[in-house]
């Protein structure tokens, strides 16, 4: 997913790939799709291994695969840095206690097993965890308590998700205004 096209604004090192498995993405299968995105996660550990990158950021991999690549990393003495986009275990723990969730038991048990990856295994093992506003810096902050706060930063770019859990306003984007702006 997403752009695998240069910009002309781009530095000049700047390279991106994408990373297929040659098949479609099983979705709505729960074995297949943790096969998959295990399969996935090694497809990017191999092409780490080739590339010998001095840093890996790891972002919206789900989190057997974000396992996976932490592990590679730590194998190979690389700092991996996690992005935590969303703490996406209390969304499912959320919305299974106020009936929200298609399948509440469910999603309780995913946020169950999603948290103790999260908490308990990815976070406390990166090197350094990026999260993108103040209240989440606070709210994984309560949570981790073993993981030191100087290894937290907060994003102040405020994604649109996180404006509209913190109740704030969204505008929204108009990229020929922005380029003009940039260019003047």
């Amino acid at each position: 997913k997403g752009e695998l096209e240069l910009r002309p604004d781009d530095a000049a090192s700047l390279s991106i790939e994408g990373i297929s498995l040659g098949v479609p993405f099983e979705k709505s299968t729960f074995v297949r799709r943790r096969a998959q995105e295990v399969a996935y996660a090694h497809a990017v550990s191999r092409r780490l291994q080739k590339f010998q990158p001095d840093l890996v950021i790891g972002c919206n991999n789900p989190l057997d695969a974000q396992r996976v690549i932490q592990d590679w990393c730590r194998s190979t003495g690389v700092p991996f840095v996690f992005w935590l986009t969303f703490p996406y275990p209390e969304l499912d723990l959320y919305g299974a206690k106020v009936r929200t969730a298609r399948y509440p038991a469910l999603a309780r048990l995913r946020g169950l097993l999603s948290g103790m990856a999260l908490y308990r295994w990815i976070l406390p093992r990166s090197a350094w965890i990026f999260v993108q506003s103040s209240r989440m810096l606070r709210e994984v902050a309560a949570i981790c308590r073993d993981i030191p706060h100087e290894k937290l930063a907060i994003q102040w770019d405020i994604c649109v998700e996180m404006l509209e859990f913190e109740g704030g306003f969204i505008r929204p984007f108009n990229e020929a205004a922005h380029r003009a702006r940039s260019a003047a």
